[in-house]
């Protein structure tokens, strides 16, 4: 089972990762599972650190895809910042009909 938005209606959902302590973040991979039938990638994702109990954007300096796609690697290389907690907020495509389902996350 991969965590996901399944029945959500919101126009954006999150998934955060908490570390014990402060890390520094270069890079962020995502997976995103894809089907047929339920599941899609979001029309776009930002990453957010959290500084003094407020998110804050992560400046991207480059990514792999232009738009994110299921079923294989989207990989964003971060301009670097240390925090405990880091978030991913996934745009719906609530037009499609489809959720956001997250098949695995690495943090560089």
């Amino acid at each position: 089972m991969h965590p996901s938005c399944y029945g959500t209606k919101n126009k954006f959902d999150w998934y955060a990762i908490e570390f014990e302590k402060q890390q520094e973040l270069k890079a962020v991979k995502l997976f995103f599972y894809g089907d047929e039938k339920n599941f899609t990638a979001p029309m776009k994702f930002t990453v957010e650190y959290l500084e003094n109990d407020h998110w804050k954007p992560i400046e991207v300096i480059s990514r792999t895809h232009k738009r994110p796609v299921v079923n294989t690697e989207n990989f964003i290389s971060l301009k670097p910042v240390k925090t405990n907690k880091v978030r991913v907020i996934f745009e719906n495509p609530i037009a499609k009909r489809k959720f956001i389902a997250v098949s695995e996350v690495e943090i560089y």
